[in-house]
């Protein structure tokens, strides 16, 4: 004979279950897709072959990932990677265990001429959407350049008029009316060096012809601490004019 009173309870306590397993997937979809400080001022920069940096800006100053793969990435997964020991790759910030409101990473030993996926975490919110609610790019390797340039070294200060300002790495960004971006960040002095050489074409299949008529700027930005920007001139970028924070 069927035991009712069991039937029953067996019928209850998977009820719970599904409540339970519903509720589970309700608080991860809110944690997964969150737009709660989502990342600002994206930008993707120094893309190679076998390398490439993102940087961004957060609106707290918080220690964050990137989580990145060759293959779409699944939130799910991601989100059980931080707590698992599953095989999806990731970086923490450049600055290391600093936490700060601009970002940049930089991702190495990638293969050429491949589509990565990304997503920038913290804690347990994944972020799939940008400040602006679009998507966060994808971005792919370029293939190898024939031959190697003349480096061209760039560097300068860039100065706060804040005294309160604690030792924070400044993002420095330079690009071209038809280049490529290149980026790279302060030292706790305030001073940083970029090689020009690294410029590549708008669609990266050459390096750019640096002339006087380059067209260059330079950008810093700070996050909270605040951004400039000022004209880069070849003749004078050894070093480069100081730039302060606004």
């Amino acid at each position: 004979m069927v035991d009712l009173p069991k039937l029953k309870k067996i019928f209850i306590l998977s009820g719970c279950s599904l409540i339970s397993a519903l509720s589970v997937t309700v608080i991860l979809s809110a944690l997964i897709f969150t737009s709660s400080l989502p990342p600002d001022e994206l930008k993707i920069s120094n893309i190679t072959e076998n390398s490439l940096s993102i940087s961004w800006i957060s609106q707290k100053s918080v220690r964050q990932k990137v989580y990145y793969s060759a293959k779409p990435l699944n939130p799910l997964l991601v989100l059980l990677a931080k707590i698992l020991p599953l095989k999806i790759d990731f970086i923490i910030d450049d600055f290391g265990s600093i936490s700060s409101t601009i970002h940049h990473v930089t991702l190495k030993n990638l293969e050429p001429e491949t589509q990565y996926y990304f997503a920038i975490t913290n804690g347990l919110l994944i972020y799939a959407q940008d400040k602006s609610r679009k998507a966060l790019l994808t971005v792919k390797t370029t293939s190898n350049l024939n031959g190697i340039p003349q480096p061209f070294p760039c560097y300068g200060t860039v100065e706060s008029f804040s005294e309160d300002l604690p030792f924070s790495p400044i993002v420095v960004y330079v690009s071209g009316k038809d280049s490529s971006l290149i980026s790279a960040y302060t030292n706790s002095a305030g001073n940083f060096s970029l090689d020009l050489a690294n410029l590549r074409t708008a669609d990266l299949s050459q390096t750019l012809n640096l002339n006087q008529n380059a067209n260059l700027i330079l950008e810093v930005q700070g996050g909270k601490w605040g951004k400039n920007s000022q004209p880069l001139y070849l003749n004078s970028c050894q070093p480069t004019q100081t730039i302060s924070l606004k």
